[in-house]
C-alpha cells in the first residue's frame, strides 16, 4: 500500500507503510501530518491511516537482590534449558531449518524480522524479572511481528557499524593507516555498541532507543561493567559463526543443528542483556 504524504507545502511519496510507521516511531514523522492512501481522494491525518506503533516495554522494579554479572553470565548460559526452553529451541530450529529450504531471499527476512521479535520478548521479559523462556511470539501481523522488528534490529545494526563503514571507505580513499586503525577500533566499539542499542528499541518501543546520544551515555555510565556486553556479544556472534563449517560437514541434519546453536547464542545474549539492564538501571537512567 503506498502512502503521500503533505510535508514542507508539497506532496511527497509514495511511502511504504512501514517506513512511515518507523518514522512516527522515531520522531521524524508526525502523526498529524496530513497522508492520502493511493487510490483514495481524502486527505486525513497519518496516525488514522498506520497501525499504532508498541509500547515501550515498562519494566517494573524486582525486590532480589542485585545479581553479581558472573552471576548473570551463569543464569543466561543455563537460562534456554530451563522447563520447556530445550524444545522451544529444538522444534524452532527444525521449523526454521525446513522454511529456509523453501523460500528465497523474503523467507529469511521473514525468519530474521520473527527471531527477532523474539530476542526482544526475552530481552523485555528478562529484564522484568522474569525467569521462564517465554514461547515463541503469536503471529497477528506482517508489519507488527515481522516487518517492524526486522527494520528495528537492522536499523540498530546500522548505526552500530556505520562509522567503522565510514572509517573504512576514508581509510581506502586516502589510503592512510590511521584511518585503518580508527576503522578497527569503531568496528571493536559496535560490538558494545549494538547491546545497548538493542536494549533501548525494547526499553523506549522504538529505533530511537538505538541512537547515540542514548547509547554512549548509558555505556559511559556502566563502564566498566558494559565491556562485558561486548565481550558476550562477540562471543556469542563468532559461536554459531565458527560452528557453521562444522553443521556443513553434517548430513540432512546440518540445517537444523547451525539453527540450534544461532538460537542458543540469541536466548542466552537476549537473557544476558535483560539482566543486565535490570542490574544497572538505577545507572542508566533511562527511566
Amino acid at each position: 500500500m503506498g502512502i503521500y504524504i503533505f510535508r514542507d507545502n508539497q506532496q511527497q511519496g509514495p511511502y511504504e507503510e512501514a517506513l512511515l510507521i518507523e518514522a512516527m516511531a522515531n520522531g521524524s514523522m508526525h502523526k498529524d501530518t496530513m497522508a492520502l492512501v493511493e487510490g483514495s481522494q481524502d486527505w486525513i491525518p497519518l496516525a488514522e491511516i498506520l497501525p499504532p506503533a508498541p509500547a515501550p516495554v515498562i519494566v517494573h522494579e524486582v525486590s532480589a537482590p542485585k545479581m553479581s554479572l558472573a552471576s548473570i553470565l551463569l543464569d543466561s548460559l543455563g537460562f534456554p534449558f530451563c522447563k520447556s526452553g530445550w524444545i522451544t529451541i529444538i522444534v524452532g530450529a527444525v521449523c526454521f531449518a525446513v522454511a529456509r529450504l523453501f523460500t528465497g531471499i523474503f523467507g529469511g527476512i521473514a525468519i530474521s524480522g520473527y527471531l527477532l521479535a523474539y530476542y526482544m520478548d526475552i530481552i523485555g521479559s528478562s529484564a522484568n524479572g522474569i525467569d521462564s523462556c517465554p514461547d515463541w511470539p503469536g503471529f497477528s501481523s506482517l508489519i507488527d511481528d515481522i516487518i517492524r522488528p526486522y527494520l528495528q534490529g537492522m536499523t540498530a545494526g546500522i548505526i552500530s557499524v556505520l562509522p567503522a563503514i565510514i572509517a573504512f571507505i576514508l581509510a581506502s580513499y586516502y589510503e592512510s593507516s590511521p584511518w585503518m586503525i580508527t576503522a578497527g577500533a569503531l568496528l571493536v566499539a559496535s560490538l558494545f555498541y549494538y547491546p545497548m542499542a538493542m536494549i533501548g528499541v525494547v526499553l523506549f518501543g522504538n529505533i530511537g532507543g538505538a541512537f547515540p546520544h542514548r547509547v554512549i551515555p548509558a555505556l559511559c555510565r556502566t563502564f566498566p561493567a558494559s565491556l562485558l556486553l561486548g565481550i558476550v556479544n562477540a562471543a556469542l556472534f563468532a559461536l554459531p559463526v565458527l560452528n557453521s563449517y562444522f553443521a556443513r560437514h553434517l548430513p540432512l541434519i546440518g540445517g537444523s543443528y547451525q539453527y540450534c546453536i544461532y538460537l542458543y547464542c540469541m536466548i542466552v545474549e537476549a537473557r544476558f542483556l535483560g539482566l543486565f539492564y535490570q542490574r544497572e538501571r538505577s545507572v542508566i537512567q533511562w527511566d
